[in-house]
């Protein structure tokens, strides 16, 4: 995706050309043409790991007015909320969530139902002209 893409959302730089292959909050997650979120945390600022970051791939660092940045080799784009700026640049890069989400809970019998929904969906789902994304059984540990 073109950098022009995020042009309502982000100021300018006239240096930032790549496309954009994804987007982080964590600078060990980012890689070539990434566009880091420097955002301040309650143990943690972004800030610190911008340079990280760039050293990963990230193409741009998006930070808050006047953010503290030092050895950042990429164009450093300000925004009054760069927590806003992640959450509206994630909708344009990853694009519309499903109308319809459904989700199995309960103690027992989660995955005999999510098997039963596979085996027929193809049937269901194509009449109503709809698409079966993921079906899967999480199991989560409260432990």
């Amino acid at each position: 995706m073109l950098p022009s893409a995020f042009s309502s959302i982000l100021p300018a730089s006239p240096g930032l050309v790549a496309p954009v292959t994804g987007l982080s909050a964590d600078s060990r997650a980012c890689a070539p043409g990434f566009l880091f979120f420097a955002l301040k945390g309650s143990r943690a600022d972004g800030s610190a790991y911008a340079a990280d970051a760039v050293r990963r791939g990230a193409i741009a660092v998006i930070a808050a007015k006047g953010a503290h940045l030092s050895g950042v080799n990429a164009p450093v784009l300000e925004v009054d909320d760069p927590r806003l700026a992640l959450a509206l640049c994630a909708a344009r890069f990853h694009g519309a969530q499903p109308a319809t989400v459904v989700a199995v809970t309960g103690t027992s019998g989660k995955t005999s139902v999510t098997a039963f929904t596979r085996q027929t969906s193809c049937i269901a789902f194509a009449t109503l002209s709809a698409e079966v994304v993921s079906m899967e059984t999480i199991v989560h540990s409260s432990g």
